[in-house]
């Protein structure tokens, strides 16, 4: 399973997404980090950073949102690597990225920049 790293999460917090929202969490060990679903061992000793998988970060997406006076659905290309914010059937907003979870991330992150999901800030 793929989920954000640890720089990607703690962009996603310092921007202001809520930590509740994340489904694992990146622990570090002397040896290193281990990243297991969210609450899988206890909190002592270790250093905590919650991540997203992609099913988190879709989740998170508006369903469908209202974007420059248009209603927009967005539908997640498997295989370009894309989500698309779509307005009757046109493409109106385009965000790739090297995989589907990094243009999940990125859709994620322009969202929250663009006040179209909440944040902390």
């Amino acid at each position: 399973m793929k989920y954000t790293s640890i720089e990607q999460s703690r962009e996603l917090i310092g921007l202001g997404l809520d930590p509740s929202t994340a489904d694992m969490d990146h622990y570090k060990k002397k040896d290193g980090w281990v990243t297991l679903p969210r609450k899988q061992i206890s909190y002592g000793g270790f250093q905590i950073i919650p991540c997203w998988s992609l099913d988190a970060l879709l989740d998170l997406m508006p369903k469908p949102m209202e974007y420059q006076g248009s209603l927009c659905y967005p539908e997640l290309d498997l295989f370009s690597h894309k989500i698309y914010y779509m307005v009757g059937g046109a493409s109106y907003l385009i965000i790739g990225g090297m995989d589907n979870l990094d243009a999940a991330y990125n859709t994620v992150v322009w969202l929250i920049k663009n006040k179209c999901i909440g944040s902390n800030k």
